[in-house]
């Protein structure tokens, strides 16, 4: 579940390289600062786009997948992990897709920090060898 929502967080690499030139438009015509325009985008993107989705899908695949059935407790925290993960993965693509030249770029770069991201941090590894 975690490596398919930091897949998915992938889609926010191009949010600042897109409105760039819109911003730079609006801003020298002094429509509104930076801090308005970064807190619009990070709260538009962050709230319908990275907290939503996780928690139905983790709410309704909690018991499908045989977790804690009793355990309310449980199941708050798994949303929790989900909705923390889904936010980090966002906000180290929205990096990486500020920071690079060309979205072309950002999808390579994206694509292979997350996947080193997740053979390191264990969760391609088997069964037993936990």
């Amino acid at each position: 579940i975690l490596i398919y929502l930091a897949l998915m967080s992938l889609s926010s690499i191009p949010i600042w390289r897109d409105q760039h030139v819109l911003y730079l438009r609006e801003s020298a015509a002094q429509i509104y600062g930076t801090s308005a325009y970064f807190t619009a985008v990070v709260l538009f993107d962050i709230l319908p786009m990275r907290i939503f989705p996780p928690c139905f899908f983790g709410f309704f695949s909690y018991w499908m997948v045989g977790l804690h059935k009793d355990c309310t407790f449980c199941l708050a925290y798994f949303l929790v992990i989900l909705v923390l993960s889904n936010i980090a993965s966002t906000m180290l693509s929205m990096a990486i897709g500020a920071a690079s030249p060309s979205n072309r770029v950002a999808n390579y770069v994206g694509s292979l920090a997350i996947l080193i991201l997740s053979l390191f941090g264990s969760f391609l590894m088997n069964r037993g060898d936990l």
